[in-house]
């Protein structure tokens, strides 16, 4: 298991550096920061685990690309629903989208059939 932790370094975006040197973890940790977007991550094969929780991100798209990923932590940020997209993570185990605006969640989310937890609080 290899993670790379970048939590709480005030990062608006995830550096280059990390998609040039660190294309192999299986678990990335970015909570805390100043992302406003969904990092493109279709360079991590490997992704199991991605924490983005207490950010500004306000849109998840890239999903097709982390079809490996068990979870995913977006707790805290500024989504206002749970689109489409989300049915793309067919292995999603545990999505914690708690804290956040949620006001609509598509009907795709009955697609991710290996979801365990789900908290929308």
């Amino acid at each position: 298991s290899t993670t790379l932790n970048l939590s709480a370094v005030g990062l608006p975006m995830v550096p280059n550096v990390v998609y040039d040197k660190f294309a192999d973890i299986d678990t990335l940790e970015f909570e805390f920061n100043q992302l406003n977007v969904f990092p493109d991550l279709s360079e991590f094969g490997a992704l199991h685990t991605v924490r983005l929780g207490g950010n500004q991100i306000t849109t998840v798209n890239m999903m097709r690309v982390l079809g490996r990923l068990r979870v995913l932590h977006l707790n805290g940020n500024h989504l206002s629903a749970i689109g489409a997209e989300f049915g793309e993570l067919a292995c999603l185990e545990r999505l914690d989208v708690s804290n956040n605006a949620v006001a609509r969640v598509d009907d795709a989310i009955a697609r991710m059939t290996a979801l365990e937890e789900l908290n929308l609080s």
